[in-house]
């Protein structure tokens, strides 16, 4: 999750990148990894995992969607290949159904 002007201007083909097989952490990690080195205020890791929550990942908190929408959030970079659209898809609908702007989701293949 992140808060930042600049993640419009992410580039589709920067995701691409990311879509080589490897693990789905793998994943997470390249893509955080290169989010942050392109300047972008990440403010947590999401993940449904609830083991997963409170853990830190490169010095960010993993947290819980529902925790994500109390946050101040501009967008989210998807880190999955097999469920990207999936995840995006629960992202906007988690929204919606709050009657909240729906931040801006960058998913891989997307």
């Amino acid at each position: 999750m992140m808060n930042c002007a600049g993640l419009r201007a992410w580039s589709r083909r920067r995701f691409q990148d990311f879509s080589r097989p490897n693990g789905a952490g793998q994943i997470g990690l390249t893509m955080l990894t290169a989010a942050r080195e392109q300047g972008l205020a990440i403010i947590a890791v999401v993940d449904s995992n609830p083991k997963l929550h409170g853990l830190l990942l490169l010095d960010y908190r993993i947290i819980s969607l529902e925790e994500t929408m109390r946050l101040d959030c501009d967008g989210y970079l998807v880190a999955s290949v097999a469920f990207a659209r999936a995840i995006e898809e629960t992202i906007r609908r988690c929204y919606e159904n709050l009657h909240l702007r729906v931040p801006t989701v960058l998913a891989l293949g997307g």
